[in-house]
C-alpha cells in the first residue's frame, strides 16, 4: 500500500535519459536483462508508463521478504519496520523507479539479495542461498557492476563457518549454480538477439579515458610509423591542459568533480576523428585503438591510475561532489579564474555550481556509514582470524560492509564515481547502520 501511495505521489511518469534508448532499442553494448524486461511488458500491450508501474510494484515483494528476514534476524518488530520504511522512503531511490534505467530493478534485486543474506547468516537455511544466487544472476543480467556481489558468496562461507562448516560444498553449489545458469542464459539470450558477433565491450572506452587523464613519462612507446603514435601525440598534447587543471585543483572535491567530468568527456567525445583515422590506418577497430593507447599510458604511470581510482572511490561515497556544501564556492572561483575551461562546451560544465542544502545532512551521514562499515570490516576480520564467535547480526553487518566497500572499489577501478552507483547500496547502508545502533544499544544495556 505504501509503495502504491509513493508511486501515486511521484506521478508514475517515465523519465528517460540518453542511456535509456540503448535499453529500449536493445543496444549490443548492454546486457539483455533490462531490455527484455522492457520489451516483455511492451509485448503485453504496455508502454514506458507500464514499465514504471512494474518497477514500483516489484519492490513490494522484495521489501516484504526483507522485512520478515530482519524480523527473524533481530526478533524486533521495530527493527523490521524501520528497515522497511527507510528502504522505501528515500526520495532519491524513489526516483529510480520512474527512470528507464537499470537502477530500479537492480535496487529491488539488491533488496532480495540482502534479505536472503540475512536468512543464511541467521540460521544457515540453504533454500535462501538459492534465492541469493538467483537474485545475483538476474542482477548481473541487468547490470554488470553486480559482479561486485560475487566475491561475497565465498566470503560468507568464511564469515558463517559455524553455521555452514558441515556443508560448505552444498552452500557453494546452492548459491553459485543459479549464478552460472544465469550467466549462460544471459549469453544465450544475447546471441539470440544480436547474432554470433562478439559482444561489444565498453572497456576500451574506459581505458582510453583513464589513460588520457594520467600523465605519461613523456616518451611515446610506439614507432613513428605506427598509427597509434599520432593518437598518442594528440592525447599527450591536447589533453595536457585538462591534466594540469585537475592536478592544480584547490580542494579534493574540486579535483574529483573535474576529474569525473573530463573522464566522461574523454570516453565519448575527445579525439573521435583522430581515433577513427588511426584505427583505419592500422586496419583495426576504434575500440582496439583506444585500448592500445589507453593501456600503454596506464602502464607508464600506474601510480597515476591508483590516484584516479582513489578520486573515483571518494566520489562514489560523496553523493554531492558537484555541489559540495563546503567547497562549491572554491570550485566556482577556480573555474571562473581559468575560463574558458578546456573543452568546456563538450564537457558540459555549468556556469555556476549551486550548493544542495540537503548535502549538509546527507554528506556527513554517508561518510559516517562508510567509516562505520570500514570499522566493522577491521573488527570483523580480526575476530575471524582470532576465531572469536560473532552474533548473526554482526555477521550480517560484516558481510554488508564488505559488499559496500568492494562494490565502490570495483566502480572506482572500472568506471567513474557518480551518485546513482552508490545510491544502489542504500539497503545495505540502512541495514548496517541500524544493526550497528542495535548492537551498541544492547552493549550499553
Amino acid at each position: 500500500m505504501m509503495q502504491l501511495v509513493i508511486g501515486s505521489l511521484v506521478g508514475l511518469e517515465p523519465v528517460t535519459f540518453p542511456d535509456s534508448s540503448s535499453y529500449i532499442h536493445f543496444s549490443d553494448v548492454r546486457n539483455v536483462g533490462y531490455p527484455y524486461f522492457i520489451h516483455g511488458l511492451f509485448s503485453l500491450g504496455g508502454d514506458l508508463r507500464t514499465v514504471v508501474i512494474a518497477q514500483h510494484l516489484l519492490l513490494v515483494p522484495a521489501t516484504i521478504y526483507l522485512t520478515f528476514s530482519v524480523l527473524k534476524l533481530t526478533d524486533s518488530n521495530w527493527m523490521a519496520a524501520s528497515v522497511a520504511l527507510l528502504v522505501l522512503l528515500n526520495p532519491f531511490t524513489i526516483q529510480f523507479h520512474n527512470q528507464i534505467l537499470t537502477e530500479s530493478l537492480f535496487f529491488s534485486l539488491s533488496v532480495i539479495f540482502l534479505a536472503a543474506l540475512c536468512q543464511v547468516s541467521h540460521n544457515g537455511d540453504l533454500r535462501h542461498a538459492v534465492v541469493m544466487g538467483g537474485a545475483l544472476a538476474l542482477a548481473i543480467a541487468i547490470k554488470p557492476i553486480a559482479y561486485a556481489f560475487l566475491p561475497i558468496i565465498p566470503m560468507m562461507l568464511w564469515i558463517n563457518w559455524p553455521l555452514l562448516k558441515s556443508r560448505p560444498v552444498k552452500f557453494l553449489l546452492y548459491a553459485l549454480m543459479p549464478v552460472v545458469a544465469g550467466l549462460i542464459a544471459e549469453n544465450l539470450a544475447h546471441h539470440y538477439r544480436h547474432g554470433q558477433e562478439a559482444r561489444i565491450s565498453l572497456a576500451p572506452i574506459h581505458l582510453f579515458a583513464k589513460g588520457s587523464l594520467v600523465a605519461s613519462n613523456g616518451e611515446n612507446p610506439f614507432e613513428a610509423d605506427d598509427p597509434a603514435y599520432q593518437l598518442w601525440q594528440v592525447v599527450e598534447r591536447d589533453f595536457a591542459p585538462v591534466r594540469d587543471l585537475i592536478r592544480s585543483s584547490p580542494t579534493l572535491p574540486a579535483e574529483s568533480y573535474l576529474s569525473a567530468k573530463y573522464e566522461v568527456f574523454a570516453q565519448y567525445q575527445f579525439a573521435r576523428q583522430e581515433i577513427a583515422q588511426a584505427a583505419d590506418s592500422a586496419g583495426i577497430s576504434s575500440s582496439e585503438m583506444m585500448k592500445k593507447v589507453g593501456v600503454e599510458r596506464l602502464l607508464q604511470n600506474p601510480l597515476g591510475y591508483v590516484r584516479l581510482v582513489a578520486l573515483n572511490f571518494y566520489s562514489v561515497w560523496t553523493f554531492y561532489v558537484a555541489s559540495h556544501p563546503w567547497s562549491y564556492a572554491e570550485i566556482n572561483h577556480y573555474q571562473e579564474a581559468l575560463m574558458p575551461l578546456p573543452f568546456a562546451e563538450g564537457a558540459g560544465f555549468p556556469e555556476v555550481i549551486r550548493p544542495v542544502k540537503t548535502a549538509y545532512i546527507i554528506l556527513p551521514a554517508i561518510w559516517s556509514v562508510a567509516a562505520a562499515a570500514l570499522g566493522v570490516i577491521v573488527f570483523g576480520i580480526i575476530s575471524l582470524l582470532r576465531g572469536k564467535e560473532m552474533t548473526s547480526r554482526f555477521r550480517v553487518m560484516l558481510t554488508a560492509s564488505l559488499l559496500m566497500h568492494g562494490y565502490c572499489l570495483l566502480v572506482a577501478l572500472t568506471g567513474i564515481g557518480i551518485a546513482r552507483y552508490a545510491l544502489s547500496l542504500w539497503p545495505f547502508m540502512v541495514m548496517t547502520s541500524l544493526l550497528l545502533v542495535l548492537q551498541l544499544h544492547h552493549k550499553k544495556r
